[in-house]
């Protein structure tokens, strides 16, 4: 076995998952058969994506290849399935280990592997033979810092390698020559050299040589290397090292030995070895420390962040960028996609799709077909309104869509991602030729018409294959035994026994067709009878094994109000049967400990969705028909069955459509815990587009348990091609509520930080009111903030739902508020601000003057807060008595000083005071008669200023 040891830093995940190359015309699934056996595929692509976005590594990873010579093989070929499978991954796990020594492969490397195992046999006239790409990222997700490879060492690695090809009993490279198509001109003149110069043992005679044949010529010089380099001006240079030039290589190192060291010599080395670098690598494996993000980084967790909120209201990926974008999923009738960047916003409205009107139309335009081809709709038939421009701009991106769909067909992919994958379909293919009779297909389809498919299909090379007597194939070029034309396909071929039965079935048909015509003026003979027979017999089983499925259902026979005990498990085929066991007996989806019925008995679940539809007055209407037609579109195997109340009335409430909707999915929930189920059913509902139809009641309770429906009822079978897929959704559940617990923590983390120290929130802020009427004193901003917070929540929101999580919260139309009781504050977990009764008035006023603020809460409660402030009046009066000669001059001067509208000076008969505004002051703060006395004196001054100016006159 060889192994090639390469560095890169992006495509390897998309070479592994497509198969596409500039040189090749198969995809993946059509050249070769996948079987993973380490890791998993999605996680190492996601991983390669990470660090091209978020690292700068000049490698982030490393790539092996092993290649098997036919020995190794035919060695693995005569091994059992299981033990084949248990080699390669002792194989691949031994490469990991070696070249990340020192890390803990099951916490600190990310790796996958798989073999490929060639159905195209040739491709460019070179034979393709079985081989593992193993990938190891170079990034330990523990400490986010890159993975430390011990440096290049050829006497480890060979060492290594070496032993492995003898501890797995492989082929040791140097023990076969690599087969070569030709010989190059640049090997023939590698091989003149190598005669020329076989007798040259020093520095000065190889000197001597290149001189006295004029060559030209280069002294390679380095801290591990020393070696000459003939250069050729028209091709490729010729180094004068390696095999065939070892007496020229005068790098002064010791030859390596491992190829003289016994199994346990190279055992000891390695081990040695690895213990070194274990114990180099402990100083370098700490946590490294928090960096600001870049500006690339925070965008893209920008972008991430809105395509993740579009990726769970339409469960596909939209193409657009999303990250200037604010996606309002506020609205219950549409979904708002704004970017005030672009000036763009487009409206979801379930049915039409709405643009508000742009310059930017283009951009508009992309986003909303987008989202059209992410609901699913056909682009061809939409229905388009709006300006000419808006018109002519949907043509033409909706034909460009339309002609690259066209013009590049998509190849469907199918293929394993991880080792449980290779197993699942390992295990299918045995079942499928287990549960399908073969025996008419191995004895009387001819093996030449398959071997010349495959011929003509895969590449094969005819001259390395031969028929037997018993209509058994045979390859001539391994000590294999022939085999017959099922095994052909699964075992030389590699391919999967669905597959193989279908292109046996089609060849028999084939096969018989041509008979017939040769005899069709006459009457059939017994054998052709016979034959035409059994090929009906074997598509009808054919036929009926396609629709089969294996299922479980809880059932019980308990006629109680609370059906809680007798439960068992019925195993069903068919959506028929489960039909009719619905029909006869009360059902869960759930399995329970000891057969009783509660929500701490379950202990998992079966391989079947179950949903309500009870079409209540507040929800929108869901009828049966639609139903179908949904389910129809969507394409997956479904069960619809009226429920026991179907068009009858339920009390106050009308007959309606009723019923169940029962998904059959191809593996059990396996999500125990409350939190986990609860998003789980949330997600699925959204997959399936019926969220807004279902029972809710019924998606949070585990336990859950159906009544029959009456066995009149009619059931609605739907054939679809496809069993639903659970996986993912489980696999979102799970990140879906691990992320609210972790931002739950954080928010119970905030709360316990401000009740340590609620006196931080609660400190008068500094105010400048020397120069207003009226100031809020001390003590009545005590009185502010002393007030019940909530009342004022109350009174100025709309509430949509109180609960207590811990502590009381308090939701709103824009707020998430956690009520801290004792310390009378507030925290908006959607804001991150907190409250006290102060500060959260001027947010809703939208105002930070003291003034303004006091007055709402006066207005509010009724009580007084403010207070006048007597020794701006004071001085503000002492102005205006400069000029004033009577009440008017005076309240006028006060307006101006003040600002305000209403002034008015009372003395007489009442009790005297000072009207200013909404502030009064009486005579405890200011002496009227001082102030009447000196505007008097200003009149009598004006008075004989007047008589004294006229006797000038005169």
């Amino acid at each position: 076995m060889l192994a090639r040891v390469t560095r890169n830093k992006i495509g390897l995940s998309e070479y592994l998952e497509s198969g596409k190359r500039k040189d090749s015309e198969f995809l993946r699934n059509e050249k070769d058969k996948v079987v993973s056996i380490y890791g998993n595929l999605d996680i190492f692509k996601s991983c390669e994506h990470f660090l091209n976005t978020h690292k700068n590594y000049s490698n982030n990873y490393l790539h092996i290849t092993l290649s098997f010579n036919k020995d190794d093989i035919a060695m693995l070929d005569n091994l059992e399935t299981d033990k084949k499978q248990h080699l390669l991954q002792n194989l691949v796990q031994d490469y990991i280990t070696h070249y990340t020594s020192g890390y803990d492969i099951d916490n600190e490397v990310i790796a996958y592997a798989e073999m490929h195992s060639p159905i195209i046999k040739f491709e460019h006239d070179k034979e393709r033979l079985p081989h593992i790409h193993l990938g190891i990222m170079l990034y330990n997700p523990q400490t986010d810092k890159k993975l430390k490879q011990h440096f290049f060492n050829q006497y480890i690695d060979e060492t290594f390698k070496s032993y492995t090809n003898e501890k797995y009993n492989l082929t040791q490279p140097r023990d076969y020559a690599r087969q070569r198509n030709k010989n190059t001109q640049i090997l023939l003149n590698r091989k003149a050299l190598i005669e020329q110069t076989k007798n040259i043992h020093t520095k000065q005679e190889l000197l001597d040589f290149l001189t006295q044949n004029n060559y030209q010529f280069r002294e390679i010089k380095t801290k591990n290397n020393h070696y000459f380099k003939i250069i050729n001006p028209n091709g490729k240079d010729i180094n004068l090292r390696g095999k065939g030039f070892e007496n020229l290589d005068f790098t002064q190192k010791e030859a390596l030995p491992y190829t003289n060291k016994s199994f346990y010599e190279k055992e000891q080395i390695l081990k040695s070895f690895y213990e070194k670098r274990k114990m180099a690598m402990l100083p370098r494996r700490q946590p490294k420390k928090a960096t600001k993000k870049s500006q690339e980084v925070q965008e893209n967790s920008l972008q991430f962040y809105q395509q993740k909120i579009a990726f769970n209201i339409y469960q596909t990926r939209l193409h657009t960028n999303l990250s200037t974008f604010f996606i309002d999923t506020t609205h219950k009738s549409k979904i708002r996609f704004i970017s005030n960047a672009k000036h763009i916003e487009v409206h979801d409205c379930g049915d039409k799709i709405i643009g508000k009107h742009t310059s930017n139309i283009q951009e508009q335009v992309a986003l909303m077909l987008d989202i059209a081809i992410a609901k699913e709709w056909n682009l061809s038939t939409l229905k388009i309104s709006g300006t000419k421009e808006f018109k002519e701009e949907c043509e033409r991106q909706i034909a460009y869509k339309l002609q690259a769909k066209y013009e590049a067909p998509q190849r469907k992919q199918t293929r394993p991602k991880s080792p449980l994958d290779s197993l699942l379909q390992t295990e299918q293919d045995k079942k499928v030729i287990n549960n399908t009779n073969l025996d008419v297909l191995k004895r009387e389809l001819n093996a030449q018409s398959v071997l010349d498919y495959a011929i003509k299909h895969y590449k094969l090379n005819t001259h390395n294959y031969e028929l037997t007597e018993d209509n058994k194939i045979n390859n001539i070029q391994n000590r294999q035994k022939p085999k017959n034309i099922i095994d052909f396909f699964c075992h030389e071929l590699n391919i999967q026994a669905n597959v193989a039965i279908n292109i046996c079935n089609n060849l028999y048909k084939q096969q018989l067709d041509i008979k017939t015509t040769d005899i069709a003026k006459t009457q059939e003979t017994p054998k052709q009878q016979d034959w035409r027979e059994r090929f009906k017999r074997m598509q009808q089983q054919l036929q009926g094994e396609s629709v089969k499925l294996d299922m479980n259902i809880s059932i019980c026979d308990d006629n109680t109000n609370y059906a809680t005990s007798g439960w068992r498990v019925k195993h069903v085929d068919s959506l028929e049967s489960l039909a009719y066991v619905v029909k006869t007996h009360r059902y869960s989806n759930a399995t329970f400990k000891d057969d009783y019925r509660k929500g701490e008995n379950v202990n998992g679940f079966h391989n079947l969705l179950i949903f309500d539809i009870d079409n209540d007055e507040n929800m929108p209407y869901f009828s049966i028909q639609q139903a179908v037609k949904h389910f129809k579109d969507i394409g997956i195997k479904t069960l619809i069955i009226p429920s026991k109340n179907h068009q009858k009335e339920k009390g106050d409430k009308k007959a309606v459509d009723r019923f169940r909707i029962i998904i059959p999915t191809q593996t059990p929930l396996s999500l125990l815990d409350s939190k986990t189920f609860r998003e789980f059913q949330y997600l699925s509902t959204r997959a399936l587009k019926i969220e807004q139809f279902v029972d809710t009641k019924a998606l949070s309770d585990k336990a859950r348990y159906y009544d029959k429906s009456l066995l009149g009822a009619t059931p609605h079978v739907i054939q679809g091609e496809r069993i639903m897929n659970i996986k993912n959704l489980e696999a979102q559940a799970i990140i879906n509520v691990r992320e609210r617990e972790a931002k739950k923590q954080q928010e119970q983390e905030k709360i316990a930080t401000i009740q340590s120290n609620p006196n931080a929130f609660k400190n008068m802020p500094l105010l400048d009111q020397t120069k207003s009427l009226s100031y809020l004193s001390e003590n009545g901003f005590k009185a502010i903030i002393n007030t019940p917070i909530t009342t004022l929540i109350r009174n100025y929101e709309v509430i949509k739902n109180e609960y207590n999580d811990g502590y009381d919260m308090i939701k709103t139309a824009h707020a998430k508020y956690a009520v801290i009781k004792d310390s009378n504050l507030i925290h908006d977990f959607k804001s991150g601000e907190t409250y006290n009764t102060y500060t959260y008035l001027s947010k809703v006023i939208g105002s930070n003057n003291a003034n303004t603020i006091a007055r709402e809460f006066e207005n509010l409660s009724g009580e007084k807060v403010l207070e006048t402030n007597i020794a701006l009046v004071r001085e503000s009066i002492a102005i205006a008595l400069k000029t004033a000669k009577n009440d008017k001059d005076l309240e006028m001067s006060l307006k101006k000083y003040f600002g305000v509208d209403y002034v008015k000076f009372h003395y007489g008969n009442a009790e005297p005071h000072l009207r200013i505004a909404d502030r009064t002051i009486t005579q405890e703060n200011l002496d009227f008669l001082q102030i009447i006395k000196k505007m008097k004196e200003n009149r009598e001054k004006e008075l004989q200023q007047s008589k004294k100016t006229k006797g000038m006159e005169r």
